[in-house]
């Protein structure tokens, strides 16, 4: 009889001119009623000084993370073996369903568990083993045994695309990063990989240095017209989402994953949890260029 794991939701094209991003770096006494418009380097100055307002040590958390360096050697021409492979898509099955601090916190122990994703002992894992240490450390989903069950097909997958390409290197570098995780992710294509939809196939090319944007749905609304006003929502808000961090990172001459994931830092309950379902927004140094916190600053009540 299969063991459950607790569970907990993760509560956690054309590019746009750079200029259309609003922010103030302080809330003033009295509310402006227009936000001041701030070039995409300082409204990414204001966040980081938010976040380490609510005491995120900003290069820690992205180290611990391990996308940022990810880039940095893929960049720098650093090749990534199966192994590195391996253990970017078990994390972002676990992540998918978890907040990070708790995978976070226990990176070690999921290391061993998984006998450092060695594809010749991953082959050879009793599946209801491994969930049950996974679930015994907190780290579980309810679907962490399909997962699980998925992975020798997954395995013989890469490697036949490892056959294929050359490498998974060169197959993550094969197209654009949305399209390389639509060939792993969409029904019907040769390189499906099991219990991966698009989210999981997006944060698998990350965490092996492919950079791309990959907002969660706090920082799409967060960025959306209801707050910052980096995009106006409707039917194309996700795509719109996706054009708004490109943009920022464009005109601060940063990579998309860097400001991607300050923005995470910045929503997700498990970090600063600045703008999350229940926004900090008189703690917020972007509040006076955002609609809700310039709402809030003349007296409106919280929505």
């Amino acid at each position: 009889m299969e063991k459950k794991c607790q569970t907990g939701a993760n509560r956690s094209g054309a590019r746009r001119s750079p200029r259309v991003m609003t922010a103030s770096r302080t809330a003033t006494a009295r509310a402006p009623r227009r936000a001041a418009s701030l070039t995409p380097k300082a409204l990414l100055r204001a966040l980081r000084k938010t976040l380490a307002d609510h005491g995120i040590d900003v290069p820690a958390a992205l180290d611990q993370r391990g996308q940022l360096g990810a880039l940095e050697s893929r960049a720098a021409g650093k090749p990534f073996p199966i192994q590195a492979h391996l253990r970017a898509l078990i994390l972002a099955w676990l992540t998918g369903r978890r907040p990070w601090a708790r995978i976070g916190d226990h990176l070690d122990e999921l290391d061993r568990i998984f006998r450092h994703y060695d594809p010749r002992k991953l082959d050879r894992l009793d599946a209801a083993v491994v969930a049950e240490r996974i679930c015994e450390l907190h780290c579980g989903n309810r679907g962490i045994h399909a997962q699980l069950g998925a992975l020798p097909w997954n395995l013989k997958q890469l490697k036949r695309i490892e056959r294929e390409y050359g490498s998974l290197d060169d197959f993550a570098d094969s197209d654009e990063p949305l399209a390389v995780a639509r060939l792993l992710s969409r029904p019907g294509s040769p390189y499906k990989l099991e219990q991966v939809g698009l989210p999981i196939a997006l944060e698998y090319l990350r965490s092996v240095g492919v950079d791309l944007v990959k907002p969660t749905a706090l920082v799409r609304h967060a960025l959306g017209p209801e707050r910052l006003g980096l995009h106006q929502g409707g039917s194309h808000a996700q795509r719109d989402a996706f054009a708004a961090v490109q943009a920022l990172a464009d005109g601060a001459r940063l990579s998309a994953t860097e400001v991607d994931s300050l923005f995470w830092l910045f929503c997700a309950p498990d970090q600063a949890a600045v703008c999350g379902s229940e926004p900090s927004c008189g703690n917020c140094r972007l509040s006076p260029a955002c609609k809700e916190g310039l709402r809030r600053a003349r007296g409106g009540r919280p929505r």
